[in-house]
């Protein structure tokens, strides 16, 4: 009986270490085409990986945005010569939202020069942000942003700017 046990949990250990299957093969050109247009700050080809029927949820606006206002903002921002988005992780995920299958892309990106609300020019700061954008195909469903980070934190906690801080600084 003892071996039995054994044995299943031998099995039972190298399936729960397998990885995740590969993402479904256009999730790969989607995000080589959005990460190459943030980088770019093209508004012609980050438009065109929109649907139709597009949202987009920014917490620095008051409402969800549809795909027209998306774009006219995005737009001002990537005029501004000094704004420049850095992706600097990239994952990818899938689940079954509502009895639907869908494939998510989660993107860290480091911000620079980014206007609060559109009300400023953008001129100053650097931010991490996060996309989570939801496919439908080859097309962007939505994307969901978080607030903005500024202070960057160590893989133990503490902060990357200040020499030697073994303690941490709120």
């Amino acid at each position: 009986m003892k071996r039995v046990a054994l044995a299943f949990l031998a099995v039972g250990s190298s399936a729960i270490a397998a990885p995740p299957p590969p993402p479904l093969p256009n999730v790969a050109p989607v995000a080589q085409r959005y990460l190459r247009a943030l980088k770019d700050r093209d508004i012609k080809t980050y438009g065109g990986l929109l649907a139709d029927d597009f949202v987009g949820d920014d917490p620095e606006q008051s409402e969800l945005r549809v795909r027209s206002s998306w774009l006219d903002e995005t737009a001002r921002e990537f005029q501004h010569p000094r704004y420049d988005v850095t992706p600097e992780r990239v994952f990818y995920g899938s689940h079954d939202v509502n009895g639907r299958f869908t494939q998510q892309l989660v993107i860290v990106e480091r911000v620079v020069n980014f206007s609060f609300g559109l009300v400023s020019s953008p001129d100053c700061c650097s931010w991490h942000r996060i996309e989570t954008l939801t496919l439908e195909g080859e097309k962007i469903a939505k994307i969901e942003r978080s607030p903005l980070y500024d202070t960057e934190l160590s893989q133990t906690g503490f902060r990357t700017d200040i020499p030697e801080s073994g303690q941490p600084h709120y």
